[in-house]
């Protein structure tokens, strides 16, 4: 997907840029190929978790590992390397949100939270304040065009929130690559250690340990009740003061055909149409590997948004982001502050579809 629709700058002009590095394949591919260019590539390893709050040494973040791997890919490259440190950025941007989210019930996400206030935000300026350079590359698969084959991985949606006036600025060296074309680069030059490593996956302050461990260091043991949504009988505990559950995973209660949102961050601005009429069709999305489905936006009180759903979703949750598109165009996003009806409580008699398959039909 394309992140915008800018005119890149001529980077050669400006022949130092930073890469931010996190030790994975994605990012170090990053490097090598901007370097091959021709630029003065700076490398540039984010902190953003203190060591001593991993207190489980069998199952602590993987930030060691990460680094170490950061540093032998910029050996290879024979590329300079910062450290930098953005944990109290991290915790009161990111992390401290994170946990008043999951206290009222809300479904956060901290990576779109980091790329808006760390990594976009606070190194973005520690590049132009010590190294330098105004201009940005990272291992992220945005701009990427649709071919044959398919898109095998797509992290625009979590990009929704970039301010348009540093678009010029950023790069993604292997935005519009394959994941598997990324590898094979990797081990093209010489990274095969790298190649190898396991992605990544879900949230890097947790690690591989349990969630419920790692929250119940941070949120107060105040418990909750779980009730039933058709009996409103007790059926157990939670951290929310209160929560309820329905029998199965296709049940009603958990469809809905609309949900509001706060007010949308929108990266150039709000598309015309919607301005001067209240409404707008475009693509929409709330988990990343989904495709864009065609949705109506009509403007509601304070520019807030109503989202008409063209057919009944499943989990649609307050705190999730809900990420709009023209095409394969990012226009910008919205979060979610209220999920509409419930099918359960429109007494919706048809026959449900799964909508997990039509959104994961790309």
């Amino acid at each position: 997907m394309k992140l915008c629709k800018i005119i890149v700058m001529n980077l050669h002009l400006k022949k130092r840029i930073v890469c931010a590095m996190s030790g994975g394949v994605d990012s170090s591919v990053s490097a090598a190929l901007l370097k091959k260019k021709g630029y003065e590539v700076i490398g540039c390893f984010m902190r953003n978790w203190e060591k001593h709050e991993d207190d489980d040494s069998r199952t602590k973040c993987t930030s060691d590992q990460d680094l170490e791997d950061a540093i032998y890919v910029s050996d290879k490259l024979n590329i300079r390397l910062h450290v930098v440190d953005f944990i109290k950025e991290y915790w009161t941007k990111v992390f401290e949100p994170f946990l008043d989210d999951y206290q009222h019930g809300l479904t956060p996400n901290p990576d779109i939270l980091c790329n808006k206030y760390v990594k976009f935000d606070s190194l973005l300026k520690y590049c132009q304040e010590h190294l330098g350079t105004s201009h940005l590359a990272t291992g992220h698969y945005a701009q990427i065009e649709q071919d044959k084959q398919g898109i095998k991985k797509d992290q625009s949606f979590f990009l929704c929130h970039l301010k348009d006036s540093i678009l010029p600025f950023i790069q993604f060296p292997i935005g519009g690559m394959m994941k598997s074309e990324v590898k094979q680069l990797a081990n093209e030059m010489n990274l095969e250690r790298i190649a190898r490593k396991t992605e990544s996956m879900g949230l890097c302050f947790i690690g591989k340990r349990k969630f419920s461990r790692f929250i119940s260091q941070y949120i107060p043991d105040n418990i909750g009740l779980i009730k039933s949504i058709e009996t409103n009988e007790i059926i157990g505990e939670h951290y929310v003061p209160i929560a309820f559950k329905a029998p199965g995973t296709n049940h009603p209660a958990l469809f809905t055909k609309s949900f509001h949102t706060d007010i949308p961050h929108w990266i150039h601005n709000m598309p015309t149409s919607l301005k001067e009429t209240g409404v707008y069709e475009c693509g929409f999305r709330f988990q990343h590997k989904h495709c864009p489905l065609s949705v109506v936006l009509s403007l509601a009180d304070h520019d807030t948004l109503h989202v008409s759903l063209p057919i009944p979703i499943r989990s649609i949750c307050a705190g999730q982001y809900a990420v709009f598109y023209d095409g394969n165009e990012v226009l910008g996003a919205a979060r979610i502050t209220q999920s509409g009806k419930s099918l359960y409580e429109m007494n919706w008699t048809e026959t449900l579809i799964n909508s997990d398959l039509i959104l994961n039909m790309c």
